[in-house]
């Protein structure tokens, strides 16, 4: 099994709090957009980029990509944990997951503040 390092709190109970706590916020994001769909059915590009210029969607935006990246952390790093049992394999596999999240959210950053 893959040891602490990779672990996000050091505590399985409060990794397994976090995703919990990461799910309704993905949720919640999602409800948002599904509501903002719902009431602009004419979506026009005026409004689209109304709506991605406003600082608070942008934070919003990558909070959520945050916290949809902790999320998968959690259960990736779990899924690596239980089902690579070869540690340097297990350790390669969780290094390069967490580079990939790394470049992931610069990626997001610099698109959400370049609108």
């Amino acid at each position: 099994m893959v040891g602490r390092l990779f672990s996000l709190t050091g505590s399985g109970f409060w990794d397994w709090v976090l995703q919990r706590v990461s799910a309704l916020v993905i949720l919640s994001y999602s409800i948002f957009m599904a509501a903002f769909f719902w009431t602009h059915s004419g979506l026009d590009y005026a409004t689209w980029m109304s709506l991605c210029s406003n600082f608070w969607f942008k934070l919003g935006t990558f909070l959520t990509f945050l916290f949809i990246v902790i999320h998968a952390w959690i259960g990736l790093w779990m899924v690596v944990g239980d089902y690579i049992h070869c540690k340097f394999l297990a350790k390669t596999i969780n290094i390069a997951l967490i580079l990939s999240y790394a470049a992931m959210l610069i990626f997001l950053a610099q698109l959400l503040w370049s609108i």
